[in-house]
This record gives C-alpha cells, sequence and structure tokens, in this order.
C-alpha cells in the first residue's frame, strides 16, 4: 500500500505520456467534430427560434387580419339588419296604411249605400203616407181630390215638418 501512496516516477510518466496523447487525440479527432456538432445544433436552434418568431409573427398577422374582417362581417350583418328591420316598419306602415284606406273606402261605401237606402225608404214612406193621406181625406171629404195636387200637397207638408226639425 505504500507503493500507492509514494509517487513512482516511471507511473508519473507513462500516465503523463498517455494524458498528453489522449488530449492530442481527442484534440485533432474528438473535439472539433463535438464542437462542430455542438455549433451546428446552435445555429438549428437558432434558426428554429427565428423560424418560429416568424411564425408566430405571421400568425398574429394573420388574427388581426381574421379580426378585421369579422368585425367589418360583424359590421355589415348589422347594417343589413337595420335595413330590413327599416325596411320591414317601412313596409308593416304600408300595409297597415293600406288597410286604413280600404277600411274606410268601405266604410265610406256602407255609410253611402245606407244614405241612399235611407233616402229610398223615406221616399217610399211619403209616397205611401201621402197615398193614406189622400185615401183618408178622399174617404173624408167624400169627394175625389186630384191625386197629383194632393200629393203635391201632402209632399210640402213633409217638408215644411223637415225644415222645423
Amino acid at each position: 500500500m505504500e507503493k500507492l501512496i509514494q509517487p513512482d516516477f516511471g507511473l508519473i510518466f507513462w500516465t503523463l505520456l498517455n494524458f498528453a496523447l489522449l488530449v492530442l487525440l481527442l484534440g485533432k479527432f474528438g473535439w472539433k467534430p463535438v464542437l462542430r456538432a455542438l455549433q451546428d445544433r446552435e445555429n438549428r436552434i437558432k434558426a428554429d427560434v427565428k423560424a418560429a418568431q416568424e411564425a408566430r409573427e405571421a400568425t398574429e398577422k394573420m388574427k388581426a387580419e381574421l379580426d378585421a374582417q369579422l368585425k367589418s362581417l360583424a359590421e355589415r350583418t348589422q347594417s343589413a339588419l337595420a335595413q330590413a328591420a327599416a325596411l320591414g316598419e317601412k313596409e308593416k306602415n304600408s300595409i297597415v296604411a293600406e288597410a286604413q284606406r280600404q277600411a274606410q273606402e268601405v266604410a265610406d261605401a256602407s255609410r253611402r249605400a245606407m244614405e241612399a237606402e235611407r233616402a229610398k225608404l223615406i221616399a217610399e214612406l211619403r209616397s205611401e203616407v201621402a197615398g193614406l193621406s189622400i185615401a183618408a181625406a178622399e174617404k173624408l171629404l167624400a169627394r175625389e181630390i186630384d191625386r197629383n195636387a194632393g200629393k203635391t200637397a201632402v209632399e210640402q207638408f213633409l217638408r215644411d215638418i223637415e225644415a222645423k226639425k
């Protein structure tokens, strides 16, 4: 065990020589490819990071464009809905106005027809009353009165009564 603790010149020489050869061989054949591989890897990582950043920027740009398009579409949709609502309200008002006009025409026509019927009935009633009055007067007076003159007198009497109302 003592020999292991005490340094021996031959052992130290061969150990240093082996170490130096190992360093030279690794420097010539090992370190350059390892360093080249590390450099290549570093370059690839930088390129990938740059590509990822560019893709991110492109994605953000596309997202902004899509958001703008969606906003524009929403505005156009809102505008179209507002126009449709306005057109619907205008159409509704037009239909209601037309229906009111037609209802007024029907009411006016009914009123005219009723007035014409009333006038006709009044004329018939006057004629009837005049005829009955003449018949009653003939019986009372026992003589025949000129029917036209009597009718005219009764119609004048009825007109006078209406004028007083």
